[in-house]
């Protein structure tokens, strides 16, 4: 079994802060995909010109966590 270290040029760490009922805001790290390609893609997706990169999918377990796009997000 194989374990596979990506680096900073592909996936990074960013912490989101999300505003919740009342006002409150909580902290929520997830792991985005930064390749130029998915960069360019995502921000013309969701017309945000300031967006880092695309969320992975952070539940599901191994075959499914950080394998695939984050779900919450492409869902219509």
């Amino acid at each position: 079994l194989g374990l596979y270290q990506w680096s900073e040029a592909v996936i990074r760490r960013v912490v989101r802060l999300w505003d919740i009922r009342g006002g409150e805001i909580v902290r929520h790290q997830v792991h985005v995909l930064v390749t130029p390609r998915v960069v360019e893609e995502a921000r013309r997706h969701f017309n945000c010109p300031i967006l880092e990169g695309m969320e992975l999918e952070n539940q599901g377990g191994t075959g499914t966590e950080l394998n695939h796009w984050e779900k919450r997000l492409l869902e219509v």
